[in-house]
Protein backbone atom coordinates (compact mmCIF):
# COMPACT_ATOMS: atom_id res chain seq x y z
CA UNK A 1 0.00 0.00 0.00
CA UNK A 2 1.05 3.61 -0.56
CA UNK A 3 0.68 7.08 0.94
CA UNK A 4 -2.12 9.43 -0.06
CA UNK A 5 -2.72 13.18 0.13
CA UNK A 6 -6.39 14.05 0.75
CA UNK A 7 -7.41 17.67 0.25
CA UNK A 8 -10.52 19.68 0.90
CA UNK A 9 -11.26 22.06 -2.00
CA UNK A 10 -12.90 25.29 -0.83
CA UNK A 11 -10.59 27.00 1.63
CA UNK A 12 -7.61 24.75 0.84
CA UNK A 13 -7.15 24.76 -2.93
CA UNK A 14 -9.53 27.47 -4.07
CA UNK A 15 -10.81 30.75 -2.66
CA UNK A 16 -14.15 31.37 -4.32
CA UNK A 17 -15.72 33.51 -1.65
CA UNK A 18 -16.94 36.26 -3.99
CA UNK A 19 -18.55 33.65 -6.25
CA UNK A 20 -20.11 31.91 -3.23
CA UNK A 21 -21.63 35.18 -2.12
CA UNK A 22 -23.05 36.08 -5.53
CA UNK A 23 -24.36 32.55 -6.18
CA UNK A 24 -25.93 32.37 -2.72
CA UNK A 25 -27.59 35.75 -3.22
CA UNK A 26 -29.00 34.72 -6.60
CA UNK A 27 -30.22 31.39 -5.18
CA UNK A 28 -32.03 33.34 -2.45
CA UNK A 29 -33.59 35.63 -5.05
CA UNK A 30 -34.72 32.61 -7.06
CA UNK A 31 -36.46 31.10 -4.04
CA UNK A 32 -37.79 34.25 -2.34
CA UNK A 33 -39.28 37.16 -4.31
CA UNK A 34 -38.87 39.47 -1.31
CA UNK A 35 -35.13 39.60 -1.88
CA UNK A 36 -33.89 42.60 -3.86
CA UNK A 37 -31.93 42.07 -7.06
CA UNK A 38 -28.77 43.54 -5.51
CA UNK A 39 -27.49 42.80 -1.98
CA UNK A 40 -26.93 45.47 0.62
CA UNK A 41 -23.48 47.09 0.47
CA UNK A 42 -22.08 45.70 3.74
CA UNK A 43 -23.46 42.18 3.40
CA UNK A 44 -20.50 40.62 1.61
CA UNK A 45 -18.07 41.74 4.30
CA UNK A 46 -20.26 40.13 6.96
CA UNK A 47 -20.61 37.00 4.82
CA UNK A 48 -16.80 36.81 4.55
CA UNK A 49 -16.42 37.07 8.33
CA UNK A 50 -19.00 34.32 8.92
CA UNK A 51 -17.90 31.96 6.12
CA UNK A 52 -16.04 29.67 8.61
CA UNK A 53 -19.36 28.47 10.09
CA UNK A 54 -20.52 27.08 6.74
CA UNK A 55 -20.11 23.35 6.15
CA UNK A 56 -22.27 22.78 3.05
CA UNK A 57 -23.21 25.05 0.16
CA UNK A 58 -26.96 25.12 0.89
CA UNK A 59 -26.19 26.92 4.15
CA UNK A 60 -24.91 30.00 2.32
CA UNK A 61 -28.33 31.41 1.34
CA UNK A 62 -29.51 30.61 4.88
CA UNK A 63 -26.64 32.67 6.27
CA UNK A 64 -27.67 35.59 4.07
CA UNK A 65 -31.28 35.22 5.15
CA UNK A 66 -30.16 35.21 8.78
CA UNK A 67 -28.23 38.44 8.23
CA UNK A 68 -31.22 39.98 6.46
CA UNK A 69 -33.40 38.94 9.40
CA UNK A 70 -31.34 40.85 11.94
CA UNK A 71 -29.08 38.21 13.50
CA UNK A 72 -25.79 39.61 14.74
CA UNK A 73 -22.42 38.30 13.60
CA UNK A 74 -21.47 37.32 17.16
CA UNK A 75 -24.64 35.27 17.68
CA UNK A 76 -24.20 33.39 14.41
CA UNK A 77 -20.52 32.68 15.09
CA UNK A 78 -21.37 31.32 18.53
CA UNK A 79 -24.29 29.04 17.66
CA UNK A 80 -24.64 28.79 13.91
CA UNK A 81 -26.34 25.40 13.63
CA UNK A 82 -29.12 26.25 16.07
CA UNK A 83 -29.92 29.54 14.36
CA UNK A 84 -29.44 28.04 10.89
CA UNK A 85 -32.17 25.48 11.57
CA UNK A 86 -34.50 28.13 12.99
CA UNK A 87 -34.02 30.43 9.99
CA UNK A 88 -34.56 27.53 7.58
CA UNK A 89 -37.80 26.57 9.34
CA UNK A 90 -39.08 30.15 9.38
CA UNK A 91 -38.17 30.54 5.71
CA UNK A 92 -40.21 27.43 4.87
CA UNK A 93 -37.54 26.06 2.59
CA UNK A 94 -35.54 22.84 2.80
CA UNK A 95 -31.81 22.22 2.54
CA UNK A 96 -32.46 20.16 -0.62
CA UNK A 97 -34.33 23.03 -2.26
CA UNK A 98 -31.53 25.46 -1.50
CA UNK A 99 -28.85 23.02 -2.68
CA UNK A 100 -30.70 22.63 -5.97
CA UNK A 101 -31.08 26.40 -6.25
CA UNK A 102 -27.32 26.88 -5.78
CA UNK A 103 -26.53 24.25 -8.42
CA UNK A 104 -28.96 25.80 -10.89
CA UNK A 105 -27.41 29.25 -10.41
CA UNK A 106 -23.94 27.89 -11.13
CA UNK A 107 -25.06 25.79 -14.08
CA UNK A 108 -26.74 28.82 -15.67
CA UNK A 109 -23.73 30.97 -14.98
CA UNK A 110 -21.27 28.52 -16.57
CA UNK A 111 -23.42 28.21 -19.69
CA UNK A 112 -23.87 31.98 -19.97
CA UNK A 113 -20.39 33.15 -18.97
CA UNK A 114 -17.94 30.36 -18.15
CA UNK A 115 -14.93 32.69 -18.26
CA UNK A 116 -16.55 35.15 -15.88
CA UNK A 117 -17.51 32.38 -13.44
CA UNK A 118 -13.97 31.02 -13.42
CA UNK A 119 -12.41 34.45 -12.92
CA UNK A 120 -14.38 35.00 -9.70
CA UNK A 121 -12.50 32.10 -8.11
CA UNK A 122 -8.78 31.86 -7.55
CA UNK A 123 -6.32 29.25 -6.45
CA UNK A 124 -4.42 30.19 -3.33
CA UNK A 125 -0.85 31.40 -4.09
CA UNK A 126 1.43 28.48 -4.93
CA UNK A 127 -1.24 25.80 -4.56
CA UNK A 128 -1.79 25.18 -8.29
CA UNK A 129 1.97 24.86 -8.76
CA UNK A 130 2.19 22.41 -5.86
CA UNK A 131 -0.56 20.25 -7.34
CA UNK A 132 1.03 20.33 -10.82
CA UNK A 133 4.21 18.89 -9.29
CA UNK A 134 2.46 16.44 -6.98
CA UNK A 135 4.03 12.95 -7.10
CA UNK A 136 2.21 11.27 -4.22
CA UNK A 137 -1.31 10.10 -5.21
CA UNK A 138 -3.97 12.60 -4.16
CA UNK A 139 -7.73 12.93 -3.90
CA UNK A 140 -10.22 15.69 -3.16
CA UNK A 141 -12.80 15.27 -0.38
CA UNK A 142 -15.27 18.16 -0.44
CA UNK A 143 -18.88 19.14 0.15
CA UNK A 144 -18.81 21.06 -3.17
CA UNK A 145 -20.39 19.41 -6.21
CA UNK A 146 -17.71 17.37 -7.97
CA UNK A 147 -18.48 18.71 -11.44
CA UNK A 148 -17.75 22.27 -10.34
CA UNK A 149 -14.45 21.13 -8.80
CA UNK A 150 -13.50 19.38 -12.04
CA UNK A 151 -14.35 22.52 -14.00
CA UNK A 152 -11.98 24.59 -11.86
CA UNK A 153 -9.15 22.04 -11.87
CA UNK A 154 -9.09 22.21 -15.66
CA UNK A 155 -7.50 25.64 -15.26
CA UNK A 156 -4.27 24.21 -13.80
CA UNK A 157 -1.67 23.62 -16.56
CA UNK A 158 0.03 20.20 -16.67
CA UNK A 159 -1.98 18.93 -13.73
CA UNK A 160 -1.80 15.24 -12.97
CA UNK A 161 -5.45 14.89 -11.96
CA UNK A 162 -6.52 13.48 -8.61
CA UNK A 163 -7.26 9.79 -8.32
CA UNK A 164 -10.82 10.73 -7.39
CA UNK A 165 -13.04 13.66 -6.49
CA UNK A 166 -15.36 12.85 -3.61
CA UNK A 167 -17.81 15.74 -3.84
CA UNK A 168 -21.25 16.51 -2.48
CA UNK A 169 -22.78 13.84 -4.68
CA UNK A 170 -21.03 11.08 -2.70
CA UNK A 171 -23.48 11.76 0.10
CA UNK A 172 -21.40 10.54 3.07
CA UNK A 173 -19.40 12.42 5.72
CA UNK A 174 -15.74 13.08 4.98
CA UNK A 175 -14.77 10.75 7.82
CA UNK A 176 -16.55 7.88 6.09
CA UNK A 177 -14.65 8.55 2.88
CA UNK A 178 -11.37 8.54 4.81
CA UNK A 179 -12.26 5.18 6.39
CA UNK A 180 -12.87 3.74 2.93
CA UNK A 181 -9.53 5.06 1.70
CA UNK A 182 -7.72 3.45 4.65
CA UNK A 183 -8.37 0.09 3.00
CA UNK A 184 -6.16 1.15 0.08
CA UNK A 185 -3.53 3.42 1.63
CA UNK A 186 -1.40 2.78 4.70
CA UNK A 187 -0.79 6.47 5.42
CA UNK A 188 -3.06 9.44 4.63
CA UNK A 189 -2.45 13.16 5.11
CA UNK A 190 -5.73 15.07 5.26
CA UNK A 191 -5.65 18.85 4.77
CA UNK A 192 -8.86 20.68 5.68
CA UNK A 193 -9.74 24.23 6.68
CA UNK A 194 -12.64 23.38 8.99
CA UNK A 195 -11.60 22.31 12.47
CA UNK A 196 -14.79 20.26 13.16
CA UNK A 197 -14.09 18.08 10.09
CA UNK A 198 -10.63 17.31 11.42
CA UNK A 199 -11.87 16.67 14.93
CA UNK A 200 -14.38 14.17 13.53
CA UNK A 201 -11.47 12.21 12.04
CA UNK A 202 -9.18 12.42 15.07
CA UNK A 203 -9.95 8.86 16.15
CA UNK A 204 -8.71 7.37 12.87
CA UNK A 205 -5.26 5.81 13.02
CA UNK A 206 -2.72 6.30 10.21
CA UNK A 207 -4.21 9.66 9.21
CA UNK A 208 -2.22 12.84 9.75
CA UNK A 209 -4.53 15.84 10.19
CA UNK A 210 -3.68 19.37 9.07
CA UNK A 211 -5.65 22.60 9.53
CA UNK A 212 -5.02 24.95 6.60
CA UNK A 213 -4.43 28.29 8.33
CA UNK A 214 -5.13 30.23 5.09
CA UNK A 215 -8.66 28.88 4.73
CA UNK A 216 -12.07 29.62 6.22
CA UNK A 217 -11.31 29.32 9.91
CA UNK A 218 -11.07 31.62 12.90
CA UNK A 219 -8.31 32.67 15.31
CA UNK A 220 -9.91 30.40 17.89
CA UNK A 221 -9.81 27.43 15.49
CA UNK A 222 -6.14 28.02 14.78
CA UNK A 223 -5.30 28.29 18.47
CA UNK A 224 -7.10 25.01 19.17
CA UNK A 225 -5.08 23.36 16.42
CA UNK A 226 -1.85 24.63 18.00
CA UNK A 227 -2.88 23.04 21.28
CA UNK A 228 -4.09 19.76 19.76
CA UNK A 229 -2.12 16.52 20.00
CA UNK A 230 -3.72 15.19 16.80
CA UNK A 231 -4.10 18.22 14.53
CA UNK A 232 -1.20 20.19 13.08
CA UNK A 233 -1.52 23.80 11.98
CA UNK A 234 -0.29 24.10 8.39
CA UNK A 235 0.88 27.32 6.73
CA UNK A 236 0.34 28.18 3.08
CA UNK A 237 4.09 28.63 2.63
CA UNK A 238 4.81 25.10 3.87
CA UNK A 239 2.04 23.58 1.79
CA UNK A 240 2.71 25.40 -1.48
CA UNK A 241 6.44 24.72 -1.25
CA UNK A 242 5.87 21.01 -0.70
CA UNK A 243 7.55 21.01 2.73
CA UNK A 244 4.37 19.68 4.32
CA UNK A 245 2.66 17.36 4.14
CA UNK A 246 5.79 15.75 2.64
Amino acid sequence: MASLLALDFDGVICDGLHEYFLSAWQAGCDRDPSWSESPESDLENRFRLLRPVIEQGWEMPVLLQALRSGYSDAVLLAEWQKHRDRVLQDWRLTSAELAQAMDRVRDRWIVRDRKGWLQLQRFYPGVAERLAQQTVPWVIISTKDGRFIAELLEQIPNLCPPLAIYGKEVGVPKTQTLIQLQAEFDQIAFVEDRLPALEAAAHLDSIDLYLADWGYNTDRDRQQARESVRIQLLSLADFSSGRAPA
